[in-house]
Parts: C-alpha cells; structure tokens; sequence
C-alpha cells in the first residue's frame, strides 16, 4: 500500500510569478571575457507528455542588483523545442515557473504505458541582465534535466479541481472502465484510455474512491496498469503524481467493482489537505 501526501493551498489572492512569454529567444550570445554564472535547474517529476506544462525551479549562485532575465529550453531527441524568458527579480537566486512541451506533430502512437525514455531535454540555455556591472559580461551555465515521454497525461483544470488518465498493458480491444462515487469521475468511453475530471467546487471535503470495472476483458493473466492523477490549485500550480501496479487476473467479473484508489480530502482555513491511497498494487 502506498500513500502520497501533499498541501493544496485554495486562496482568493495569489503572487503572480513575474515572467514573460517570448517565442524569439533573447539574443544572449556573448564574446571574450566574461563571468560564468551557474545555474541549478530542478523538476519535480521524471516524465511529461506532449503538450504537457512542466514545472521547474531554477536556482543561480549570483545576486544581482537588478532583475535578470534567464531563457529555459525544452527540447525534444526530434530536435523540437520551446523558449521561455523568464525574470528573476533583482536581489533573488531562485525563480519557479513552468514551460509548455510542444504541440503534437500527430506522429506518436506507442501504446499509452510505455514511454520514450530521456527523450525530453530541459535547461538553462541564456542570460541577460538588465544593469550589468560596467565592463563584466555574463554567461550561464546549467545542468541538464532529462525526462520521459508519454503519449497522454491528465489535463490541467484551470479553475482548480482533479483530473486522471488510467491506462493499461493488454490487448487494445480490453475494456476496463473507471466507476468513482464522485460520477464527474466515472469514465467508461470503451477506449483504451481512460480519463476524467472534477473541479474543486463540485464536491466537498471527504474519502472518496476510483474503482475499476472489467467490462470485457479476454486476459488470463496480471495486467499493468498507469494511473496519473493532477491536482491542479487554485492558483493555477498543479501536482502530477503516478501510480503503478497490476490488476489482478482473478478480478474478471464484468458485473463486479474492484477497487483501485482511494483519496481523502480536508480543509482547514482555506488549506486542503489531500491524502492518496494505493489499494490495487
């Protein structure tokens, strides 16, 4: 059995990280002397998806006097990519925000629980400041943080709430389907994807359950299975977890429910508390 636990903090005001969105790259070549500034860059999960948004830290070991502005690439092995600047305020060494993976070229097919390994590549890749010490020009220098591809992962809710993708490794004419207390949660599309969401405001504190339903199933043995699940706050951060496990060969019934997950949910002075609970693994 495995638990994750986090905070969700719900307010009605939140700090807007100060960031720009530019799909021309700064021009931050540099020539002759200048003074290397090391840049840490950290992600808080090893995989994505197209069309994902990936949430990064990145940490310098300089202060500045003024705002710095950094330039973060996301490039994929087929050689796509996005640019974001962003602006560290003057007197800061660690900045978070987010970059969005590249739109879909429509290509990608591998079966959903299976991934392109190492095929995302994150980095700080440029620098600018916006009052350099006279005379002193500035380069970066950054680490590498390699992620995994999947095809599909839950979407982002905008206004705060939970969303999932459940996937598993069998003949694509199997069918489970996904059945919840909450029915905002309840998905069976007869596809080899299951996914579903619920906003924040459409339901209340308390436990609650993914259950799954083996509605046509023809293996005779353990099945894989891939459950993402992203709480998206209210201040527009989110949390993307992964749950692994296998689906028991002798739970086969088409008319039973089994069940897969469990979540509690409590609130206390605006502050949500969300503890998950692994039960088929």
């Amino acid at each position: 059995m495995k638990k994750l636990k986090y905070i969700v903090l719900f307010v009605l005001s939140v700090v807007i990280l100060q960031s720009c969105y530019d799909d021309t790259p700064l021009d931050y070549s540099l020539n002759g002397n200048e003074e290397v500034v090391q840049a840490t860059l950290t992600i808080p999960r090893d995989f994505t998806a197209e069309e994902d948004r990936v949430t990064f830290t990145v940490n310098i070991d300089k202060t500045f006097d003024s705002d710095v502005t950094l330039v973060v690439e996301l490039e994929l092995n087929d050689r796509r990519k996005t640019r974001k600047n962003i602006t560290m305020p003057a007197g800061s060494t660690s900045i978070a925000n987010f970059i969005y993976m590249p739109a879909s070229d429509g290509l990608y097919s591998f079966p959903p629980t299976q991934s392109f390994q190492d095929y995302v590549k994150v980095r700080v890749v440029g620098i600018l400041v916006d009052q350099p010490q006279e005379g002193v020009l500035y380069s970066i220098s950054s680490n590498e943080v390699l992620l995994d591809m999947y095809i599909q992962l839950p979407e982002i809710l905008e206004e705060g709430g939970i969303s999932y993708v459940f996937v598993w490794d069998t003949n694509k004419t199997d069918d489970y389907d996904i059945i919840s207390d909450l029915s905002d949660l309840t998905s069976a599309t007869g596809n080899p994807i299951e996914e579903a969401s619920i906003t924040n405001a459409s339901f209340s504190d308390g436990t609650y359950m993914l259950s799954y339903n083996p509605y046509a199933i023809a293996a005779v043995s353990d099945v894989n299975y891939l459950l993402f699940i992203r709480v998206t706050n209210s201040d527009n951060t989110d949390t993307l977890l992964k749950f692994t496990g296998t689906l028991d060969a002798i739970n086969n019934d088409p008319g039973a429910i089994y069940d897969l997950l469990s979540f509690d949910r409590t609130t206390v002075d605006n502050v949500s508390t969300y503890t998950f609970t692994q039960l088929e693994d």
